[in-house]
């Protein structure tokens, strides 16, 4: 019965029946026994004796190659010192035996040693004995294999568990690290918010300084917030956005759920607030060039009102000198003619008092402005309107009773005379009110004011210049009759001809300079709206360009390696669009250098658009990474290049023929020297599943092989990564030896201690352990 059940399971009985059995013949039953350890203990390496002595030799050399004293050649003397068996229980289970402390000439004591601790600790009985191996030259090869191979045995078992304690590791790496991403997000997004929300308030605080270089200091810092402090926040948030789709990447390659922010706090919301942010901005710029507008005008009105408030102190001290210092005449005619040249001061100083009140006027406009000299200013008007109104009037009266005095003495005055200082008076008046406009100083910012401006002196030239022209030629004429009669016109006159004269080339001069520099701030100007113009248009089309690109990065679709080149094709298309933003850059300066700092063609600045630039080409460099990084992942997951070099190494010493592919009983001896304990079954689905078919058996089966690319696959998809709730489970079964829950002795058993904490903090406590089943499934949700 028992040789039919070794018949009927394919084991070929030579030269043996059970009359042999039954004799008693030795020779024969020990060749029975081996026949029956090799089918049941060692074929699963491999159907065939060489096929799998190489595989189980080969194993060996790959365990014990780190050990010093150990060089596995073979089945018998390599083993005879003890050493190799020592190193191939150390190489499992280190804990068991300190192999630093053993020495190759203890040959019987390290074979005792590794065959007790494997019968204590490992459950493999001692069939062999110290004492048979060391006494003889060669041992026998074939007890030695069999220990050899129930050691494999036992160390494949260990090793499925540290193979799915790896993929557990794995997949908690992943976790912890997507757990780090968020949080780092969250942080960084909470601060990034915090800031823009204060940058906010800040811009829409409007207690600016009054004063024009106190709001010019206003508008630099200004400036200096959106270089040196909104201009980094900007990339931090483009930066903040790329990490928030890489991790958003990371996590949908690896089939988890996608991230979702804080409330406030996600990319939406940050966006959000920046628009907020880029309105209070503006706004405060709006403001301050009002601003600077109008203290530039309160300064216009101060300088002003100083040179009107000299000019008419001039005038006031220069008369009360004139009055105090010059005679009442010698003649009846010098005394007529003083007191009527009185009379023309008194209507002089009325018409000055005028001009005090135009002074009056311009300083109740610097003192409703708030300008920082008003109190100066109002000082200043006291003292002028004091000399003009008290000290001035009370020298004119003095004067005129002294005229009046005199008049009984003089009777006859030169009318001439008279009538020149007369209108002397007259074109000094003019010609004062001419270069008060024609010295009004130039302040506009547009192409329109200073059209305006040429309007208006073209409009003075016909009006007043012309007027003073005749004056001026019928002063001449006059002058020309007083000399004929033998008379100085500056006998009753505080003017020569020469004075009028000179005072009205001045004028001329004036004018044309006036002219000048209306024709230099018009060109300026045109030059200042070009620049306007060209710097909107362009900027326009950077922004068009970087808002398609943006929008083409977000709505990728396709394979990781369509999306790949879509990314790398919109990473040249924005690098070659640098010039551009160095072009507008160079414009933006000159715009600064013209001291433009309003545009009404665009709202859009050059910080903008290099954030703009800056953060599509970070955007694209990352995610490129990214991509890349994830189909290399997709490609060998999994997979490490010194895995890669242990499996090109098995794969080429089976493939005897050098055929670049292993048939069923190469890929079993293979998979054995890797320590995989597949069985037949799993060795017909492995082929089944990766190889290729090339002709049948004799029996008529497929006969199939498998490629190194097909075996590599296979052992990637064996020991991936792969967070898939199935695969997590079956990992965390063998680890617990097939419980529905592990314990924590299990898990520190194999994984180190960071994850152990990691796990024993999220898994659900129950009975005997924790709940691997229901953590993997909060994973995925």
């Amino acid at each position: 019965m028992a040789l039919t059940f070794l018949k009927n399971n394919g084991i070929k009985l030579v030269g043996i029946g059970s009359e042999d059995i039954v004799d008693g013949n030795l020779t024969l039953i020990l060749g029975l026994i081996w026949t029956i350890i090799l089918r049941y203990q060692i074929q699963d390496i491999s159907e065939e004796e060489l096929s799998a002595k190489e595989g189980l030799l080969l194993w060996v050399q790959k365990k014990t190659k780190p050990y010093d004293n150990v060089d596995v050649k073979n089945f018998h003397t390599s083993f005879q010192d003890g050493l190799a068996f020592c190193a191939l229980i150390h190489a499992h289970r280190p804990d068991l035996i300190d192999y630093k402390s053993l020495t190759k000439a203890n040959k019987k004591e390290n074979l005792q040693l590794a065959f007790s601790i494997a019968e204590k600790h490992l459950d493999v009985p001692a069939i062999l004995d110290p004492e048979d191996i060391v006494s003889i030259p060669k041992p026998d090869e074939r007890s030695i294999m069999t220990y050899v191979a129930a050691l494999y045995h036992v160390f494949a078992t260990s090793r499925k568990a540290e193979t799915a304690a790896k993929n557990i590791a794995n997949v908690l790496d992943f976790a912890l690290e997507a757990e780090q991403l968020q949080a780092d997000y969250s942080n960084r997004a909470q601060q990034l918010s915090a800031w823009i929300k204060d940058a906010t308030g800040r811009m829409e605080d409007r207690n600016f300084s009054n004063s024009l270089e106190g709001i010019q200091q206003d508008i630099s810092a200004f400036q200096k917030f959106k270089s040196h402090e909104k201009e980094p926040k900007g990339k931090e948030k483009k930066e903040l956005e790329v990490n928030y789709n890489t991790l958003q990447t990371k996590l949908r390659v690896n089939n988890r759920p996608a991230f979702k922010p804080p409330a406030g706090l996600s990319p939406e919301d940050i966006d959000k607030l920046w628009i907020i942010l880029n309105q209070a901005e503006k706004e405060r710029a709006r403001l301050l060039r009002e601003e600077l507008r109008r203290q530039k005008h309160l300064a216009y009105c101060v300088e002003r009102f100083k040179v009107k408030a000299s000019a008419l102190e001039s005038w006031v001290k220069s008369k009360d000198h004139f009055m105090k210092n010059d005679g009442v005449g010698d003649s009846l005619a010098a005394v007529q003619a003083k007191l009527k040249n009185h009379e023309t001061f008194e209507e002089d100083y009325n018409y000055q008092a005028h001009r005090l009140t135009a002074l009056q006027s311009l300083l109740k406009e610097i003192v409703d402005g708030k300008h920082s000299e008003s109190s100066w200013c109002e000082g200043r008007y006291k003292d002028v309107s004091n000399q003009h109104g008290t000290s001035l009037r009370h020298t004119a009266d003095e004067r005129k009773k002294s005229l009046e005095s005199e008049l009984k003495r003089q009777q006859k005055l030169q009318d001439l005379l008279l009538s020149f200082g007369k209108k002397c008076l007259e074109f000094a008046r003019m010609v004062e009110d001419c270069d008060d406009f024609l010295t009004d100083p130039i302040s506009v910012t547009t192409v329109d004011a200073v059209q305006a401006l040429e309007q208006k002196h073209q409009e003075f030239l016909k009006e007043h210049h012309d007027k003073a022209k005749h004056a001026y030629e019928a002063l001449v004429q006059l002058s020309d009759e007083i000399k004929q009669a033998g008379k100085s016109e500056k006998e009753y006159s505080e003017f020569s001809i020469d004075d009028i004269t000179h005072k009205w080339k001045n004028t001329q001069k004036l004018s044309d300079k006036r002219k000048e520099n209306l024709t230099k701030e018009t060109k300026t100007q045109e030059h200042n709206e070009q620049l306007r113009v060209t710097f909107a248009q362009k900027a326009k089309s950077a922004h068009d360009f970087f808002t398609s690109k943006h929008k083409g990065l977000h709505s990728l679709s396709g394979d990781l390696e369509s999306q790949l080149n879509t990314v790398k094709q919109i990473q040249s298309e924005i690098i070659s669009h640098h010039s551009n933003v160095e072009e507008l850059d160079r414009l933006n300066r000159e715009l600064e250098e013209a001291e433009i700092t309003d545009n009404p063609h665009t709202d859009l600045t050059i910080e903008t658009l290099k954030m703009d630039y800056d953060g599509l080409t970070q955007f694209t460099s990352k995610e490129i990474k990214v991509l890349e990084s994830e189909i290399i992942a997709k490609k060998h997951g999994g997979v490490s290049s010194e895995e890669l070099n242990e499996f090109k190494e098995c794969f080429d010493h089976f493939d005897k023929n050098k055929t670049g592919k292993l048939d069923r009983l190469e890929l079993n001896s293979c998979l054995k020297s890797l320590g995989q304990d597949a069985t037949e079954a799993d060795i017909e689905t492995l082929l089944r599943d990766y190889g290729i078919e090339e002709g049948t058996y004799d029996d008529g089966t497929p006969k199939r092989t498998l490629s190194f690319e097909s075996f590599v696959t296979y052992m990637k998809n064996k020991h991936s990564q792969s967070d898939s709730p199935h695969r997590i489970k079956d990992a965390f079964k063998i680890m617990a030896g097939e419980k529905d829950f592990i314990t924590e002795a299990e898990l520190r058993s194999l994984l180190p201690a960071d994850k152990v904490e990691y796990l024993i903090k999220r898994m659900p406590k129950v009975s005997g352990g924790y709940d691997y089943n229901a953590f993997t499934e909060s994973m995925f949700k």
